[in-house]
């Protein structure tokens, strides 16, 4: 018996469901009516099966005068209209019949009749044939129950998004503001590409203004909110309308606070990928203690914030408004390394290397051996390759402006 996986595997798609069919062939045939209304297969006038078996293929649209003209044998009926009743003998005469229609192929697949429902998603569906036929072996592990509208739609954003679990998508339990977690988290995790049919299996469980809402700017709010809160900035929900960085009003989503209570710490990676870094440099003028965000700005989890904050310093370094910093804190850094944050970094390591080196006091020495122990001890010998650096790297930061008066 053909395993499941096997069958999958070889019906990508709808034309690829065609050429199994043909492969299965005996080779005695020489008629075959293929039922094809959509106009879902692309043929030529003359087909070559898998196994090299060359069918004249004669489209029957109606035209039955036309097709009568051309009607012989080895040929393939390519009938793209449902009704048949003017064709009688061919369908008795028809060695094999394919029915490329979508709940045909479904039952003949699954075994299971299908409601009409599924074919509202019937373009989708014929696109990932395969997919959905490993998305609905797994709903089938988790439940025996007759299909729902639910439980198809979950299987329509399951096929294009197939690192999705099915069980996240039919299972939707709990409080709204959980439901919405789970739903954000979905749709952060996994490249959701039909988002408007994930929206319709929890629309009647939620507010519908939350499905309006992005959920990448949704994210980005949740991590600017985070910021706020953990830096204890006053009025967050005041100062994030007045940012204009995301495009709605907070408040006019319910339960948001206890949303943001479950997806607080998810929000902030997926929202690094969405915000831009000068948004994030503006998030950080707000924040009105400098002396606390320099302190661990270099150990955040989160590179776009952190080359932000670099971004912050470096300019207050310019201006001469700052504290000095330990080159150190910025060397051990974990995001030294990562390519978002990495050149504003070694810029702020450069500068603060080379203001160490020039604030250390210089007594007279009395030879050379002292004075080559003190240019190897003050890293003087460093000076040169740190500035030269600082130069080049100063040209690849998107501020104009603080790169002009920089450099």
């Amino acid at each position: 018996m053909r395993r499941s996986s096997d069958v999958s595997d070889q019906i990508k798609d709808a034309p690829a469901y065609f050429e199994r069919r043909m492969s299965e062939l005996h080779g005695s045939e020489s008629v075959l009516l293929l039922i094809d209304p959509l106009g879902i297969l692309d043929l030529k006038e003359e087909y070559i099966s898998p196994t090299g078996q060359r069918w004249m293929v004669l489209e029957y649209s109606g035209n039955d005068i036309a097709f009568r003209k051309r009607y012989s044998t080895d040929v393939i009926v390519w009938a793209k209209q449902d009704d048949l009743t003017f064709i009688p003998d061919i369908l008795e005469r028809a060695d094999k019949i394919i029915d490329m229609r979508l709940k045909s192929i479904l039952k003949e697949l699954c075994k299971e009749d299908w409601p009409d429902t599924v074919l509202e998603y019937s373009d989708t569906i014929y696109k990932n044939l395969g997919d959905f036929f490993k998305k609905y072996s797994e709903l089938r592990k988790e439940t025996k129950i007759p299909l729902s509208k639910n439980m198809i739609r979950a299987l329509v954003v399951a096929c294009e998004s197939p690192d999705v679990p099915i069980s996240d998508l039919i299972s939707w339990s709990g409080d709204k503001a959980s439901i919405i977690s789970k739903y954000l988290k979905i749709a952060w995790s996994y490249k959701i590409k039909k988002i408007e049919i994930l929206n319709e299996i929890i629309e009647e469980s939620v507010d519908k203004k939350w499905l309006d809402k992005d959920p990448g700017e949704l994210a980005v709010y949740f991590y600017i909110y985070d910021i706020f809160e953990r830096y204890s900035v006053q009025n967050p929900k005041y100062l994030i309308r007045g940012l204009d960085i995301v495009s709605f009003d907070p408040d006019e989503v319910e339960d948001i606070d206890a949303v943001f209570a479950k997806v607080r710490e998810f929000a902030s990676g997926v929202a690094e990928d969405v915000i831009s870094k000068e948004e994030m440099r503006r998030v950080i003028r707000c924040i009105p203690s400098e002396d606390e965000w320099m302190q661990d700005a270099f150990f955040k989890e989160r590179p776009i914030f952190v080359s932000a904050l670099a971004l912050e310093i470096l300019e207050k370094l310019v201006d001469g408004g700052i504290k000095p910093i330990a080159a150190q804190a910025i060397i051990i850094s974990p995001h030294y390394r990562d390519d978002r944050a990495k050149n504003e970094l070694e810029i702020l390591y450069n500068i603060i290397a080379v203001e160490e080196i020039l604030s250390k006091d210089f007594d007279r020495k009395n030879g050379i051996p002292q004075l080559m122990d003190w240019y190897l001890s003050s890293r003087a010998y460093l000076m040169e390759l740190f500035l030269a650096r600082t130069y080049q790297q100063f040209k690849h930061i998107d501020d104009r402006d603080l790169q002009r008066r920089a450099t």
